[in-house]
């Protein structure tokens, strides 16, 4: 499977092709399973906090801080997300058979080939270059 997307860098006037390639199989577990479907489950289970017991002590020179584990890990939706999701992301995203190909075109000309698909995305990423000016 080949999908091609693009990236810009509008304040130093860069565009950029990508095009990814990999097996079926792969995009159907990587893109749908691990990026749609497990990353709301993450979400699903924000809503379940921690418990307040206290849980860690840290010495920064002369001071003691004690965290509760909510304070420490947030919620059970993070620590699903650092020990679930994170890891299935990072597998997809460095398998060997996924491969990315740059294509370094400059930011003209990605707006001249995409500036009518999504003309709101270049406008908008301008207006924050002239806003940082």
């Amino acid at each position: 499977m080949k999908t091609w997307t693009y990236g810009i860098n509008t304040h130093y006037k860069q565009g950029t092709l990508y095009l990814t390639t990999m097996p079926l199989w792969l995009y159907l577990v990587g893109d749908v399973l691990i990026e749609s479907v497990i990353s709301r489950v993450c979400c699903l289970f924000h809503w379940m906090k921690l418990p307040n017991i206290k849980y860690k002590t840290i010495q920064e020179g002369t001071d003691t801080y004690t965290y509760t584990w909510s304070e420490y890990y947030g919620d059970v939706g993070e620590i699903f997300r650092l020990l679930v999701f994170f890891p299935l992301s990072m597998w997809y995203w460095r398998h060997p058979k996924r491969k990315e190909t740059p294509i370094e075109l400059g930011y003209d000309k990605v707006k001249e080939l995409f500036y009518t698909d999504n003309p709101k995305f270049f406008d908008d990423e301008e207006a924050i270059v002239i806003e940082e000016n």
